[in-house]
């Protein structure tokens, strides 16, 4: 062999100029949070590119951007509990009861935080709680507070919808 046995040759499909400098490390980095800003903004968050992008001069420009910078994280945070099914997506109350109000007074007893829709057979529930088994415990403590009620809690984690009924907690 030649002289340089420390090196791969050009031959072997080895490139030796493949390792990337703190500089465009950094400029990859902030490419990568540029494009997630920018699919945030397309679901509907407000972006602030101009913030984010360019170096702040006065303390309110500052605090904007780290209040970007924390929502973003904050967004990123809640799309990854929800994809190992930490978060539920979405979970929802469905019940026989007559009236929207009535199942809300029935939920402001139970402790359970939810938005209620009525209709002609019945009420729905749709949960805020959505961290851990929230979602579980409200169906549960809904049904041990209002004796005799069954409902159907659907929930969605990780892209899986499951239904369960509750009768009696």
């Amino acid at each position: 062999m030649s002289g340089n046995d420390d090196r791969h040759g050009g031959d072997d499909g080895f490139d030796d100029d493949i390792h990337f400098s703190d500089e465009e490390l950094e400029a990859a980095l902030d490419g990568f949070e540029k494009e997630f800003r920018d699919s945030n903004a397309a679901a509907g968050e407000p972006a602030n590119d101009a913030a984010a992008d360019s170096p702040a001069d006065d303390a309110g420009a500052a605090d904007s951007g780290q209040a970007q910078e924390a929502d973003t994280v904050a967004a990123f945070d809640d799309e990854l509990q929800g994809l190992l099914g930490n978060k539920a997506k979405a979970a929802v109350l469905i019940t026989r009861v007559a009236s929207a109000r009535l199942l809300a007074a029935f939920c402001q007893l139970s402790d359970v935080s939810a938005d209620c829709i009525g209709s002609e057979e019945g009420a729905v529930a749709i949960l805020r709680n959505l961290d851990g088994d929230g979602p579980e415990v409200a169906a549960r403590d809904l049904t041990i507070v209002v004796s005799g009620m069954s409902l159907v809690l659907a929930v969605n984690r990780a892209d899986k919808l499951e239904a369960t009924v509750y009768l009696q907690g």
